[in-house]
C-alpha cells in the first residue's frame, strides 16, 4: 500500500556516531504532535552518515524528513 509524500528529501547529513537518531516535534506541524519522538523506519546511508530519513505521523503517513525542518525549527534531532 502507498501513501502519500509529504515533503522532500533531507539534505543534512548525519554522522553514524548518531545511529540512534529520532526527532523530536517541537512546534506545530501539520500532522504531528508537539513533544513527540518520531523514529525513522527507514534510511539509506553513504559511508559514514545517514541520508533521506523516512517517518510515520500520526496518521500513519509516510512523511520524508527535509533538512529546512530541523533549521527552522520544527523537529530537533534526538
Amino acid at each position: 500500500m502507498f501513501v502519500k509524500r509529504k515533503r522532500g528529501l533531507l539534505t543534512q547529513r548525519f554522522k553514524y556516531e548518531s545511529s540512534n537518531i529520532a526527532f523530536c516535534c517541537v512546534k506545530p506541524f501539520e500532522g504531528f504532535e508537539v513533544g513527540r519522538i518520531y523514529k525513522p523506519f527507514a534510511y539509506t546511508a553513504e559511508f559514514t552518515t545517514y541520508t533521506d530519513f523516512a517517518l510515520f505521523d500520526n496518521n500513519g503517513e509516510v512523511f520524508y524528513m527535509e533538512d529546512k525542518l530541523v533549521r527552522q525549527g520544527y523537529f530537533k534531532v534526538m
